[in-house]
């Protein structure tokens, strides 16, 4: 089941997905039939799958994405829908995995992995400032 609002034709406002056992499927808004505004999604079982901002149809600054089970995978920056800041990943503890930098789309700084909350690894990407 669908619940959509819309003006001149087009979504606009909050909409709404189900899957068949009636639970959530997303719900989010719209702006002249492109996705703008605050956003959720989830999983079959009702659960979080990911959660953030939309501008313009386009993703846009921070973003969440959950495992099936509830617990935080990753953190996510946006810009223009291309990887924008800080990329965060998470083990299933809750314990930093690894941290990414982004501009406009592309590497940028510093990247670290963490293995049992320490850094094996610190990275300058150096290609990218030639």
């Amino acid at each position: 089941m669908k619940k959509n609002q819309y003006k001149n034709g087009n979504k606009h406002g909050l909409c709404e997905s189900y899957y068949s056992n009636d639970k959530l499927r997303y719900k989010g808004y719209y702006k002249d039939d492109k996705k703008h505004g605050y956003w959720e999604e989830y999983y079959y079982n009702g659960t979080i799958s990911d959660k953030g901002y939309y501008k313009d149809g386009k993703r846009y600054g921070y973003w969440e994405y959950y495992h099936s089970n509830g617990w935080l995978w990753m953190k996510r920056n946006f810009k223009d829908d291309k990887k924008h800041g800080l990329w965060a990943s998470y083990y299933s503890n809750d314990k930093l995995r690894y941290k990414r930098y982004f501009k406009d789309g592309k590497p940028h700084g510093y990247w670290e992995d963490y293995l049992n909350a320490k850094i094996t690894r610190d990275n300058v990407l150096i290609q990218f400032f030639l």
